[in-house]
């Protein structure tokens, strides 16, 4: 499990691409949707060398706090990624809110549940 403080990934490297979303304050996803992706990361042609986990998180709360959440989601995925593929290069980071994929909120300021649930993934 290699930790990548500066969250960039190796641009000669390969890496397997899928996304899992997260309960409000959870730091795995759900043991189905857990398996899911194990199947999809087994059955891909070819093989990937690596794993590379970002996690974030909504903007609820404050920036320690979603830093520290959001790495916990990244480190406790690499841990059951490293379980299930123990040849393959593990890369960990946590990013907390700094990569919102949707607003979480709309133009009156109206909170967008929906769109924090989206937020929330690896």
């Amino acid at each position: 499990l290699l930790p990548t403080p500066d969250c960039k990934p190796d641009t000669n490297e390969k890496f397997a691409k899928h996304i899992l979303y997260f309960d409000y304050k959870s730091t795995l996803p759900s043991p189905a949707v857990v398996e899911e992706i194990l199947m999809q990361i087994k059955i891909s042609s070819p093989q990937p060398k690596g794993i590379r986990i970002t996690a974030h998180t909504d903007s609820k709360g404050s920036k320690a706090y979603n830093i520290k959440l959001s790495t916990q989601r990244a480190e406790a995925l690499a841990q059951i990624f490293k379980e299930k593929f123990p040849q393959m290069r593990l890369l960990s980071c946590g990013k907390a809110f700094e990569q919102q994929i949707l607003p979480e909120t709309d133009s009156k300021g109206n909170d967008l549940p929906e769109n924090r649930a989206q937020n929330r993934r690896a």
